[in-house]
């Protein structure tokens, strides 16, 4: 593994500089949701980067944090859905927990198996087709254990979530398609942003697919962390 696919490039002073810059803004109470960089104020990852665009802040971490692009959306997403009050600490919480040289490449196959298929939290409680939303959190399990998914296993997966989703209008099922369309797009070699939309589309649908999907995202939040200390 090279030093640039590690937290941090593996650099404790990189990790401070950011963590004070944020808490600064913390601080400040110029962490602000739905602005990404202005005045002095900004979102999650606006705060962290100083851009004032989702393209920019996403390269940026990239960039000089070494956060690959899919975790940055997802951080992004999670934190545009949170109640003030719980959005307020959140980037400091991301860079306070992510160990310096943490390999962050599994963060968002873990963090989309949970959100798919975990017997308390999982959108596959939520639908009543399951084995559509299964198929979808094993192609994340042989990710995870270091197997290669083709972009065709992807794209089967997806068109399946996609259907059942469609028949039954369910925002879960769909939360299932889409982490398979963008990680189809992903084996593809497309890989931008495919990563990215997985986990953050997901996330979306299965916070709308709850009751409560401000209490969703919370969890959410505390699953994210827990995966990026780990």
């Amino acid at each position: 593994m090279t030093k640039e696919m590690l937290a941090f490039y593996n650099d404790a002073k990189i990790k401070e500089k950011y963590l004070a810059r944020v808490k600064a803004h913390a601080d400040a109470d110029e962490i602000i949701q739905g602005e990404y960089w202005e005045g002095g104020k900004g979102c999650a990852i606006g705060c962290i980067s100083h851009q004032d665009g989702q393209e920019d802040a996403i390269e940026y971490l990239e960039k000089y944090l070494s956060f690959p692009s899919h975790l940055t959306l997802l951080v992004e997403s999670i934190f545009e859905g949170l109640e003030n009050i719980d959005a307020k600490d959140f980037p400091v919480n991301v860079i306070e927990k992510t160990p310096v040289g943490k390999d962050l490449s599994l963060i968002i196959p873990k963090f989309s198996v949970w959100l798919l298929v975990d017997k308390k939290d999982g959108v596959i409680n939520l639908v009543d087709e399951k084995p559509v939303v299964q198929d979808v959190a094993d192609l994340y399990l042989r990710v995870i254990s270091g197997d290669q998914v083709t972009c065709d296993e992807w794209r089967v997966a997806y068109e399946s979530a996609y259907d059942a989703a469609a028949r039954v209008a369910s925002s879960a099922a769909y939360a299932a398609a889409y982490a398979a369309a963008y990680a189809a797009a992903d084996a593809a070699a497309d890989a931008a942003y495919a990563d990215a939309y997985a986990a953050a589309y997901a996330a979306y649908n299965a916070a709308d697919a709850a009751a409560d999907a401000a209490y969703a995202r919370v969890k959410q939040k505390n699953k994210l962390l827990e995966l990026l200390g780990e």
